[in-house]
């Protein structure tokens, strides 16, 4: 533990301790040393000195009465990183005549009004109320036994044991990670061995999950004991009548009058922690019923809370079904549907708290990585907090590995979050030396639109600081904006569009459907030569003179391989990098923004983690993507006749003029840190921004994705359908073209109607 800077404030004066170490921390000692630099002032020789704190996390008072509550509160000081502590001390001023030192630590007499001890340290009076037999706990000889007399036949009032709350939130009262191993510096006294009985006999779920109870079990807080006894109930499969349930006692028995099983839990002296006092019985003459009263929303919505966070579409189907395989009970649908109603209300003030603390995240990514941009971008027209529109990032790496190590192609593309609030991730990817997906930069923004794609390629051009002298080419599937932003912010770049989203929009015209010319399609793109492209355009023309015009009229250098830019030395037609990194980030697009930004920082530096761990082991002077279509094309070379001229063999080297393999390390050469807890970022200035309002489309909300016109059905759907009528899959009965064709059969129920009519007749 490191040391903490220590300084002690009573009214408006502040004295300063020092730096101070934790085995030298101990309440007399601070009080001490405190009189000493007050003494004279307003304190006087007699006066009571009480030591107290206010977290900072919590902003609550605390009084610190023992040692172990403040060792305590010194390892939740080193657990969240702080080393300033500001103590407080409430003085009290003695009403009576000083006391005798010649009496203190006397018993008094049977005919004196009992007092507290009292000892005397240098001036200052310390009430020793804390001092107590050995804690022993001895279960109750009798089965019913309900006696809520204290464990310490001698322990002194709830106000004089010890309190560590040190959370602030009245959950931790014996905590192991707070209590283990710490002695006062004191004499050990009853309360201290209280909490280390608490922290040896704290009640704890068995390995495999299940819950088993005894005499003698601690709990934390009375609302700890009600949850253990449900779940225990859930699991035994059997309902429970409360004949007490307040804040200092819990007795239960089971609903069945013939059972013996009974518990009965009250408090400790600390009037906060619970114990079992005894429990009896079994439930041999119960029947174990798959309805149970106890399953009710709030404990269903604990249970099934990860499902739901990872699928907030989940059907109630699915989470009976899961309650069912887990714990054996049949809850209702409504119940049910609560429990997801919490859970999703929960997930959506994560949600907001997410947009709150963005500002902050920005701080903390730029102070962490030098050279990145983070732009937060809020709506300032609404009349109460700013609400959220935009977040941009860009890692210093990515900026220079693509500046030194990638050719000049930027795939564009976006994906919808499925997040509370919905929106658009855009982001930007290249291609590196071994043909992977290199990520550039990524925004959250509203939707796709000629504002947000401008707003991204915008801070994408400050974030590489291009210089328009150098061609570069971005590809695009033509999306919404998307051009006009190209054309406003990147003036000099050249565009291409995936030429797979070209050939879905023209297979799904319906003049071109009956066409089977998709071969063709790709063919024409795929040319190297002029020559060869108008070979299989003419061929196109042939079949189809309305396909030929139509395939025309989109500008030919944006499409076809031998009009391509050569300075961009890449001949890629399709923008599958970013359908690469698209699926590369899709089970992460329905978390909360922050949660969603740490994902993608996370795999990002992993990602330049492993690749640059790749590139140094790599012995070959090319990449190994290189090496492989080089031995191709040396196979195919085998098979060619050589003519030999006159000349010199030379080596080509790619505009950068460096090979592949050291374009491939310079492009992972750059680092990604990893960012400290969230209580270590930065303030930032303005408002917390509010979350985006959420644009729900008219309609019932779709939870298919919508499929391309040449993607065909889902699987799913297309092997599963089976026609009775023609005996195809791929489709049913009522949708079976031939089965239309051919004249309805009359059903068995209609021509048993008929005979009976005519037998009447």
């Amino acid at each position: 533990m490191l040391p903490f800077s220590v300084s002690v404030k009573i009214g408006d004066k502040v004295c300063d301790l020092g730096v101070m170490e934790a085995d030298e921390f101990s309440i007399i000692s601070i009080i001490n040393d405190t009189k000493k630099a007050f003494e004279g002032d307003f304190i006087k020789e007699y006066d009571i000195l009480k030591l107290c704190i206010i977290f900072p996390w919590s902003m609550q008072r605390h009084v610190l009465e023992t040692d172990v509550a403040l060792l305590a509160m010194l390892e939740e000081y080193d657990k969240r990183n702080l080393d300033n502590i500001e103590f407080n001390i409430d003085v009290i001023p003695y009403a009576s005549e000083p006391p005798n030192p010649n009496l203190i630590g006397q018993t008094p007499n049977s005919n004196t009004e009992t007092q507290p001890n009292t000892t005397q340290s240098s001036g200052v009076v310390l009430v020793d109320s804390d001092i107590e037999p050995d804690f022993e706990y001895i279960p109750d000889s009798e089965s019913n036994g309900d006696s809520d007399v204290s464990l310490f036949d001698s322990i002194v009032e709830a106000e004089d044991s010890v309190d560590v709350d040190v959370d602030g939130n009245g959950s931790l009262h014996c905590d192991p990670n707070e209590m283990g191993g710490h002695h006062s510096s004191d004499e050990e006294n009853g309360a201290t061995r209280m909490v280390r009985y608490c922290v040896k006999h704290e009640w704890k779920p068995n390995l495999d999950g299940s819950i088993s109870l005894s005499e003698g079990q601690v709990f934390r807080n009375v609302q700890m004991v009600r949850d253990v006894v449900r779940r225990y109930a859930i699991q035994e499969g059997f309902e429970f009548n409360r004949l007490k349930n307040d804040q200092c006692r819990y007795t239960a028995k089971c609903f069945n009058d013939t059972c013996d099983w009974r518990i009965h839990v009250s408090s400790l002296p600390d009037w906060r922690s619970f114990i079992i006092r005894s429990i009896c019985g079994g439930h041999v003459q119960c029947r174990r019923g798959k309805k149970n009263k106890e399953a009710i929303s709030p404990w269903i919505a604990v249970v099934v809370g990860k499902s739901i966070n990872s699928n907030p579409t989940i059907s109630a189907k699915s989470l009976k079904n899961e309650l069912h395989d887990n714990f054996g009970v049949e809850c209702s649908s409504q119940s049910v549907y609560r429990a997801k109603k919490k859970v999703l209300k929960t997930l959506r003030a994560d949600h907001e708290n997410s947009y709150a603390e963005i500002r902050k995240y920005g701080n903390i990514l730029i102070k962490m990585n030098r050279g990145s941009m983070a732009k937060v971008h809020v709506n300032t027209d609404v009349e109460d907090s700013p609400k959220f529109e935009r977040f941009f990032v860009s890692f210093h790496a990515m900026q220079t590995g693509f500046v030194k190590g990638c050719r000049p192609l930027i795939g564009l593309d976006g994906c919808h979050l499925s997040s509370a609030y919905g929106g658009v991730l855009l982001f930007a990817c290249a291609m590196d030396a071994d043909n992977g997906i290199f990520p550039l930069a990524y925004c959250v923004v509203e939707s796709k639109n000629t504002d947000s794609w401008s707003f991204f390629l915008q801070f994408l051009r400050e974030a590489l600081q291009w210089n328009t002298q150098k061609a570069i080419c971005f590809m695009t599937d033509r999306q919404k904006g998307v051009l006009t932003a190209i054309k406003n912010e990147w003036p000099t770049a050249g565009n291409r569009y995936c030429f797979r989203h070209i050939s879905a929009n023209f297979n799904a015209k319906k003049e071109f459907s009956s066409l089977d010319i998709n071969g063709l399609l790709w063919q024409a793109a795929k040319e190297g030569s002029e020559a060869g492209f108008k070979q299989v355009m003419e061929k196109i023309k042939v079949i189809s003179v309305g396909a030929y015009n139509w395939l025309m009229s989109i500008p030919i250098n944006s499409w076809a391989r031998h009009c391509f830019d050569d300075r961009i030395k890449s001949d890629h037609i399709t923008n599958n990098m970013s359908e690469c990194f698209n699926s590369w980030i899709k089970d992460d697009r329905d978390k909360p923004i922050l949660t969603l930004m740490e994902c993608l920082r996370r795999k990002v530096m992993v990602r330049f983690f492993e690749k640059w761990d790749e590139g140094e082991k790599m012995n070959d002077t090319i990449s190994p993507y290189a090496r492989r279509r080089l031995n191709e094309a040396v196979d195919d070379g085998r098979k060619l006749i050589v003519y030999h001229g006159r000349g010199e063999y030379h080596e080509t080297v790619d505009s950068f003029g460096k090979r592949c393999l050291e374009a491939f390390k310079l492009a992972y050469g750059g680092t990604i840190n990893p960012i400290p807890d969230p209580s270590m970022w930065p303030d930032a200035e303005g408002a917390p921004p509010k979350p985006p309002k959420r644009r729900n489309a008219v309609g019932r909300p779709k939870k298919n994705r919508r499929r391309e016109p040449d993607e065909g059905p889902a699987p799913s759907k297309s092997f599963t359908k089976h026609c009775k009528s023609c005996g195809s899959y791929g489709h049913n009965k009522r949708t079976c073209s031939k089965a239309n064709q051919q004249p309805s059969r009359v059903s068995r129920n209609q021509s048993k109607k008929t005979k009976v009519n005519q037998h009447n007749l």
